[in-house]
């Protein structure tokens, strides 16, 4: 049972209920069932330059996420790690009963208590995390600026990688068509799969940034 504290509160970032389940889900594309180690199942949370950023990793695919409409409240950049599917599930729980309009628009927090525990606001209470050791944590790539680089929609990106992923190859050896090819240009996020007898093309729009670049992504 989740003990519940609302004294000692040192509140880290705020945001929507929405953006920050909208974060957390695209961080977990890259969080295994069954992670190959137990720290894999957190997802790494930072405050930095102003954003809110949550990140998640399986060793070889990373996805970071910039909570949209977040503010820090903090001037010390912040950087802890807490289990991904208790946060998410908390905010799942914190959603019931309540329309998915209603229930994105909730103001939500992350805050430190007393005791350095990171905790969920939302509701009035403060919800304790289950925290993992930073230093066992996998060291992060470098993030290209999202000012830098290009910003497009979940959903389409989403529908975009089911709809590729249907040609992906399965035979391990010949690796190369067991990734999905990406290409960023002005005309938009072109993603591309084959496995020799079947292609998929897609292309969906950039909401911002002007990034040119072409990279294979594991399907998996």
């Amino acid at each position: 049972m989740t003990t519940t504290v609302t004294a000692g509160v040192q509140t880290l970032a705020t945001c929507t209920l929405g953006a920050m389940r909208t974060a957390l889900t695209a961080a977990g594309l890259s969080i295994d069932t069954r992670p190959a180690a137990p720290i894999l199942a957190h997802v790494h949370i930072a405050t930095a330059g102003g954003r809110l950023r949550v990140s998640g990793t399986n060793f070889d695919t990373t996805v970071t996420a910039n909570v949209a409409d977040a503010v820090v409240v903090d001037d010390v950049d912040q950087v802890f790690v807490v289990n991904h599917a208790e946060l998410l599930g908390n905010l799942v729980a914190a959603a019931k009963g309540d329309t998915k309009r209603v229930a994105d628009a909730q103001q939500v927090s992350l805050s430190r208590l007393e005791d350095g525990t990171i905790a969920l606001g939302v509701a009035g209470f403060q919800l304790p995390l289950t925290a993992g050791r930073l230093d066992d944590y996998p060291n992060l790539p470098t993030m290209p600026d999202p000012a830098r680089f290009c910003e497009v929609d979940l959903d389409l990106l989403r529908d975009l990688t089911a709809r590729s992923a249907v040609a992906v190859g399965k035979d391990q050896l010949l690796p190369i068509f067991t990734a999905l090819k990406v290409t960023l240009d002005q005309a938009g996020l072109h993603m591309e799969a084959t496995d020799r007898y079947r292609i998929t093309r897609g292309t969906i729009p950039i909401t911002t940034g002007q990034a040119t670049s072409t990279t294979l992504v594991p399907a998996k």
